[in-house]
């Protein structure tokens, strides 16, 4: 709170600075003095450029232990009508050197559809390999000043088994599940934050729906608080909301007679979302329900207690 004011104060106050005859050089220095670099002389600090992401100034005494996997049983029962009565969540996680010792540490997971398919993995898109890009960017920066560091595939994604309920209730209840889990290890402290992009940024907002007593912080990049707003820009359909459905949907299946055991009670309605809200519109009340379940923003201020670090911008791609 202290910050807050001295910032607004700075705001204020700047354009008289010279009247008072101050430097409010020397009042932000006091004020950050022991806590960060001074902002008059960070230009001269030595950042490391050699990477596509930032590094901290400062390296951590830590190293990263082998990574582990995990997979564990989620009741699904009361989220889904149909398809299985319980599915698996896997994950994979890397530990910080100091967890050997016995020091229980926060952890930061990003959860996501595409360890098994698109964009974010590697040359095997599993969990167990570091993401490019964000999941490098946690890794190299996190796990040495003593971060747990989790990836963990949605429902029917990678190894999570189960139907792929986009941004469905059912995937929700997976998430907060996985929050459960990796609050409740041996070696965690009990603070979780997510952290992400996009897809995973939206994976975010379906954790804080719950309200985890785990979930510290959620960090969403460019991720959209609910299905609705991302298909509907000022009340017009965009193009792409005819295909996103149908295209995550059939992703995720073999079109063989063991996809009957496995499909989500919405997946009927996720086919027809996109052309059949472009052509009725917002006056189609069969979708209603649908977009309804499928809006996590309210329900998650509502439940989270946590804070929310939320990054928007630009972005290309979904």
């Amino acid at each position: 709170m202290r910050i807050a004011y001295l910032l607004v104060s700075l705001v204020l106050l700047g354009p008289m600075a010279g009247c008072f005859g101050g430097d409010l050089s020397n009042a932000i220095n006091d004020d950050t003095e022991g806590m960060y670099p001074s902002i008059w002389q960070r230009q001269d600090l030595d950042w490391n450029w050699t990477d596509s992401y930032s590094y901290v100034l400062e390296p951590g005494p830590h190293y990263a232990l082998e990574v582990q996997e995990a997979t564990f049983e989620v009741d699904t029962s009361q989220v889904w009508e149909t398809g299985p009565s319980s599915s698996n969540i896997h994950l994979s996680y890397w530990l910080p050197s100091n967890t050997e010792i016995g020091d229980q540490v926060p952890v930061i997971a990003v959860i996501s559809p595409y360890f098994s398919f698109g964009q974010q993995g590697s040359e095997s898109g599993a969990t167990n390999v570091v993401g490019a890009g964000r999941g490098e960017f946690i890794y190299d920066n996190f796990i040495p000043h003593g971060y747990a560091f989790a990836q963990v595939s949605v429902f029917g994604t990678e190894e999570s088994s189960g139907c792929f309920d986009y941004r469905g209730e059912g995937e929700g209840w997976g998430i907060h599940q996985a929050v459960e889990w990796l609050g409740t290890q041996n070696w965690s402290n009990g603070k979780v934050g997510l952290y992400g992009k996009s897809y995973e940024g939206a994976t975010q907002w379906e954790a804080a729906v719950h309200g985890s007593d785990y979930l510290a912080t959620i960090v969403p990049i460019s991720g959209t608080t609910g299905l609705h707003p991302l298909l509907y820009k000022n009340g017009s359909a965009e193009a792409r909301s005819q295909v996103m459905h149908m295209n995550y949907f059939s992703s995720t299946v073999d079109y063989n007679a063991e996809d009957l055991d496995n499909i989500c009670p919405d997946i009927v309605e996720g086919f027809f979302a996109g052309p059949v809200t472009y052509g009725m519109g917002e006056l189609d009340p069969y979708m209603s329900n649908y977009y309804e379940e499928r809006e996590h923003i309210s329900k998650a201020l509502t439940n989270y207690q946590g804070s929310v670090y939320w990054v928007q911008g630009c972005k290309i791609g979904t």
